[in-house]
């Protein structure tokens, strides 16, 4: 037993008498009734989404899952964005679909609120005059980019170690779970949900969904979509689907959230990448 009474096993964890742990307990009821809207964790930038979820809470693992071409990594890179540049902390993308060249050009395009596709086609286009704004932001934030086409887990996990240590960290995003050098989703998202742990940040985690899920119907995916992936649900936190109409709106609908309610909250594109 330490000094501060919690008897320590030989892999780390603590038993902790009840007494210390409803003290703690209380502290972040505290805080979370202190805070507008009971926002208590980070928050995300979408402010729909934090009044649902209360924001990204510590040591969770949050599944982003949808479609090919719904929006998955620009909804999560603009959280990125927002915790990076905005709220001024640490942020750790890794990035294994998609270069580190072709995620910094996103963060420009979300930080600018801009289409550069067509900036580009457009030189005289006024709204050139906000990247040099958009990328001296940019370079002044805390976000790191991995680029490995198949990390493994202890991989993802030794960066962010080491990240955590060396400068700090608010927040990690994994793109995407599918890519990750591992025996099964199962473990993949069973291994995130630990880190998270063991760091006590969020995870957010990008996961396609199953080749099979028929997109015709109604455009939607339910949660049974991710059980192809080795029972992912199981493991995580939150999970959020997504999903698209022929408007522009993006659908985020909280399936699973891990203590609190769940719902579904309407973004709609403004810029290429940009979701608000």
């Amino acid at each position: 037993m330490n000094a501060a009474g919690r008897v320590e096993g030989r892999d780390g964890a603590c038993a902790q008498p009840l007494s210390q742990v409803l003290g703690q307990t209380l502290d972040r009821i505290g805080a979370r009734s202190s805070t507008p809207g009971g926002v208590s964790g980070l928050t995300t930038g979408y402010q729909s989404l934090d009044a649902l979820l209360g924001g990204l809470q510590p040591s969770s693992l949050t599944v982003v899952a949808g479609g090919p071409s719904v929006g998955k990594m620009s909804f999560a890179l603009g959280i990125g964005q927002h915790v990076g540049v905005d709220l001024k902390t640490p942020v750790l993308v890794f990035t294994m679909e998609r270069s580190a060249i072709d995620i910094a050009e996103r963060l420009v395009a979300i930080q600018a609120q801009l289409d550069l596709r067509r900036s580009l086609a457009n030189p005289a286009d006024s709204s050139w005059g906000t990247l040099g704004d958009a990328v001296a932001a940019l370079k002044d934030s805390k976000i790191v980019l991995i680029d490995d086409p198949f990390p493994t887990l202890n991989d993802i996990a030794k960066r962010s170690k080491h990240m955590a240590k060396t400068d700090g960290l608010s927040l990690v995003v994994v793109d995407r779970l599918q890519s990750i050098s591992a025996r099964s989703d199962e473990h993949k998202a069973l291994g995130l949900k630990t880190l998270a742990r063991r760091l006590d940040v969020p995870i957010v985690a990008l996961s396609n969904l199953s080749p099979n899920v028929d997109f015709r119907v109604d455009g939607r995916a339910k949660l049974a979509d991710l059980s192809d992936h080795g029972d992912v649900a199981e493991h995580c936190d939150v999970v959020l689907l997504l999903s698209h109409d022929r408007e522009a709106r993006v659908s985020v609908r909280c399936q699973k959230h891990r203590g609190g309610p769940i719902g579904i909250v309407e973004l709609s594109w403004s810029g290429a990448h940009h979701l608000s």
